[in-house]
């Protein structure tokens, strides 16, 4: 209900110092992220989600995506954005979680009148590739005993991992 207001508030001008929303006509991409996140994520998501959100904004904001204004946000830069954290070495469930929040500051940047539409959901999502749907790590054998060794039959999973790892 909060975040309600405050957006309601953005929109209709109850709560601004200018014409051009309550981040001023130059808000960059990066200052819709944080205000999102301050006025309306944070009322609506619990801390430990608060927080995930937090790292997906600090991506948006490195970015160049987050110097740009948030006026100027259009298709193209947010598929250049999506394609720069594919290609910057970020698994694809973080791609997707960083999508999805830029989806959701998007909205907000739509609800306070800095673009007419939300791009973002026109960005199609990455897929992983089959070496990322194959690549698994295994326990080298140093590694298997190590862990045995930590294994002394007091905690409930102790013998799951024996069974696990030995043949």
């Amino acid at each position: 209900a909060q975040a309600a207001q405050r957006m309601a508030e953005a929109r209709d001008g109850t709560n601004r110092e200018t014409h051009a929303g309550p981040l001023g006509p130059d808000a960059t991409m990066s200052e819709v992220a944080r205000w999102w996140l301050t006025n309306v994520a944070a009322g609506q998501v619990r801390p430990p989600t608060h927080h995930a959100y937090r790292k997906d904004v600090e991506r948006i904001a490195a970015d160049p995506l987050g110097s740009t204004p948030a006026r100027a946000l259009d298709l193209e830069a947010a598929r250049a954005f999506v394609a720069r954290l594919r290609t910057g070495g970020y698994a694809v469930g973080t791609v997707r979680n960083t999508r999805a929040r830029l989806r959701q500051i998007a909205d907000c940047a739509v609800d306070l009148g800095y673009i007419a539409a939300n791009p973002v959901g026109r960005v199609k999502l990455p897929r992983q590739t089959a070496e990322e749907r194959t690549a698994r790590r295994t326990l080298e054998p140093p590694e298997v005993a190590r862990l045995l060794a930590t294994l002394d039959g007091n905690r409930p999973a102790d013998a799951a991992v024996a069974l696990l790892v030995t043949n």
